[in-house]
């Protein structure tokens, strides 16, 4: 006997909150067996956990929410395979307010459903992890059009004696993008110190805060960086219009989880030489799966077809016609889906029975392809 799990409305496994996930669920029997029944079950939940000290002093933290479990019976009571491939197929509808799958090394936000074949002896179980994205249309907070900008400046120290400062202007055009896009960077450094600046870099950061038995863990990732070189002392350097592009990520913030707080930030950074007084410049940003309408590309040309005198468009291929609506807002291309930039991570503990050896999963995240 062989059992496979398929979903069938989502060639890359990702699912949005509230969207109906089908599945088909197959038995392959070579004879006639006889089965208790075969069940099905979707989970999600969240799960964070660290330890702190070291010897006797060392101290686990851990804390988990359930989103939802939700079990049925396909088959109960006693049942006949047979022989070839018996299918079965199920659907269930995702809570609406589900916060998006999330991997990290203290936490992770996991979706996924499992199928089992009740049968005498051994049973037989599969799963299939799968994504969920939380909906954030940029375009429902007006903040995410707007720019940003700070200035800050650290005075250099060395040997007790002060230098001149390091300033910086930091500028971002807007403060809300779609994976895809590229943050347009102007900035201004000005080395009034002593000391070289070895480099600068702007670098996209997710900040992360984990909570369980009433501590906090931080963590902050690298996502993506651009640099420049070095600044002599009393030199300058200019960032005009350079792109640091946004991989596939999670979107921000991890709404509707209590126990993992992410949001990123977009940091100008100049490294003072053998001293530790760098500079850093942190801006906000917000990372959402809906783009904002005002910073759309230009669509790309299409073929005119022919259209009736009543508004209709009409197909070359004989598919169905194209109603014409005056005045529609432009539809937002869909985005395509691509690996996490962190890579993939073990879950081989999600594991149960048969189902010991290892498994790896990789989150999809939506991703706008616009030849950045």
């Amino acid at each position: 006997m062989k059992l496979d799990l398929q979903l069938v409305n989502s060639s890359n496994g990702v699912f949005y909150a509230g969207q109906v996930v089908e599945a088909v669920v197959q038995v392959h029997a070579q004879h006639e067996e006889e089965i208790r029944g075969i069940k099905i079950k979707y989970k999600g939940k969240a799960k964070v956990e660290w330890k702190e000290g070291s010897g006797e002093e060392e101290r686990e933290y851990d804390a988990k929410e359930k989103y939802f479990e939700h079990e049925q019976w396909i088959i109960s009571g006693g049942y006949v395979l047979q022989p070839g491939t018996n299918s079965y197929p199920v659907n269930f509808i995702l809570p609406p307010n589900l916060p998006s799958s999330f991997e990290s090394y203290y936490g992770y936000i996991r979706y996924n459903v499992k199928a089992k074949v009740d049968r005498e002896g051994k049973d037989y179980k599969v799963q299939y992890p799968f994504t969920v994205l939380s909906h954030v249309d940029l375009n429902l907070n007006p903040n995410c059009a707007m720019p940003a900008q700070l200035q800050d400046s650290k005075m250099i120290c060395c040997l007790c004696c002060a230098t001149g400062p390091v300033t910086a202007v930091f500028r971002i055009d807007r403060s809300g993008y779609v994976p895809g896009e590229a943050i347009v960077i102007n900035a201004e450094i000005v080395n009034n110190s002593d000391r070289s600046i070895s480099s600068s870099r702007v670098k996209l950061i997710m900040n992360l805060r984990y909570y369980a038995d009433g501590n906090t863990r931080f963590e902050k990732r690298d996502v993506a960086k651009v640099e420049h070189g070095p600044i002599e002392p009393h030199g300058s350097d200019v960032w005009s219009g350079d792109r640091l592009v946004i991989p596939p990520i999670p979107p921000s913030p991890l709404a509707n989880c209590n126990i993992i707080h992410m949001e990123y930030i977009v940091e100008l950074k100049a490294d003072v030489d053998n001293t530790p007084f760098d500079l850093e410049v942190p801006l906000n940003v917000i990372i959402g799966t809906v783009p904002l309408q005002t910073y759309l590309p230009p669509p790309v040309p299409m073929p005119e077809l022919p259209v009736d005198p009543n508004g209709i468009m009409l197909s070359e291929a004989g598919g169905q016609p194209i109603t014409v609506q005056p005045g529609a807002i432009p539809i937002v291309p869909p985005p395509s889906y691509g690996n996490c930039v962190f890579g993939k991570v073990d879950i081989t503990s999600e594991r149960e029975g048969d189902e010991r050896k290892m498994m790896e999963y990789t989150p999809q995240y939506a991703y706008y392809n616009y030849g950045n």
